[in-house]
């Protein structure tokens, strides 16, 4: 069994054809949301670590 996990958004294009597409978006939080990180982008390093420091990961 080979398993392949891939990231892309739905507002670009449909989902990719797969056996199974898993929707995280309500389980991880989103550094938009948050107004201190709202203007940073992904190369900041307050926005790539975000996913790493939540509570219970």
């Amino acid at each position: 069994m080979a398993i392949h996990i891939l990231s892309f958004g739905y507002g670009h294009a449909p989902a990719p054809t797969a056996d199974l597409v898993a929707d995280l978006r309500a389980l991880l939080h989103q550094p938009f949301n948050d107004p201190a990180l709202k203007t940073l982008t992904g190369l900041d390093q307050a926005t790539s670590v975000m996913p790493c420091i939540e509570s219970g990961s």
